[in-house]
Order: C-alpha cells, then sequence, then structure tokens
C-alpha cells in the first residue's frame, strides 16, 4: 500500500521557547513535520495516525494553534494570523480525525472477514496486517486483536 499526501499546510512547529517554520502534512497513514511539502526531506518528526489519540483547536497568540496529543505527549503546531485561517485549521484536524476512523475501520473489517480459506490466503492476510502496523494504520494492540481473529478461525 503506497502513502499518499492528502494535505500539506505551512505551518510552524511550536518548542518550549522557539519554532520552526516548515510544513505539515497527512498522509494515508500518518502526520509529518518536515522542512519540505514532501516525504523525502529533512522530516523533523513523523507519527502513525494510530498513535494520534486527540487533537485540539486553540486561539493562540499570533495564530492559530493545533495541538496534537500524541503517546502521553502534546505537539503544537501554529498557523499565523496572517497566513492562514482558523477554519483551515479545523479542516486539518477534521481530516487527521476521520482518517484515523476510516484506517480502524479498515482494520476492524479486515480482521471480521475471518480466516483465508488457504494457507497461502492466511499468509497473505497476516503480511497484509504487518503492512498496515509497519505504516501506522494498526496499532500494535490492534495488531494483535486482529491477527489473533484471522488464526482462531
Amino acid at each position: 500500500m503506497s502513502e499518499t499526501i492528502l494535505s500539506a499546510t505551512k505551518i510552524s512547529h511550536v518548542h518550549t521557547f522557539s519554532k520552526t517554520e516548515g510544513f505539515f502534512l497527512v498522509t494515508s497513514s500518518r502526520v509529518v513535520f518536515a522542512k519540505k511539502p514532501d516525504l523525502t526531506s529533512g522530516q523533523h518528526w513523523s507519527y502513525g495516525l494510530s498513535d494520534v489519540q486527540s487533537v485540539e483547536l486553540k486561539d493562540a497568540l499570533g495564530g492559530h494553534d493545533l495541538v496534537l496529543h500524541v503517546r502521553g505527549s502534546k505537539v503544537t503546531l501554529r498557523q499565523g494570523i496572517f497566513g492562514g485561517r482558523h477554519d483551515n485549521m479545523q479542516a486539518l484536524a477534521s481530516m487527521i480525525m476521520q482518517r484515523k476512523v476510516d484506517l480502524l475501520n479498515a482494520g476492524a473489517a479486515l480482521a471480521q472477514r475471518g480466516p483465508a480459506t488457504s494457507s497461502g490466503g492466511l499468509t497473505a492476510e497476516l503480511e497484509r496486517l504487518g503492512a498496515m502496523r509497519g505504516q501506522g494504520m494498526l496499532s500494535e494492540d490492534e495488531f494483535q486483536q486482529a491477527k489473533a481473529r484471522l488464526l482462531r478461525g
């Protein structure tokens, strides 16, 4: 399964006492902060969508913040007042959460299909689940649950 960029937005990653300019990318399986609007150059960080627990929007001094709650931490992204509108940030938040729901539903549907009819089919299904986990589409727990359903038959 290839990774597709769904959105690329010029934005700042805000640290405690500094900020870094770059692009926030939402892809088919993860969120990325990078120097350029592509997946090949200078990524500062990347998280699988299954690692994003929630997203919140805040009005901040000098702009709008999109706060990602990821693995028990907060990642704050800021778009300046003149660089974008609040509804742009709302659209990003909605896209992230909708894509996360879509991926969870796809993983659940795959797991509910039950075992494949042949060992080659079962192997292919397990490999597909592993690929989804590797791309961040399924968390480790979701992968283990789906794998157990497949093996139980």
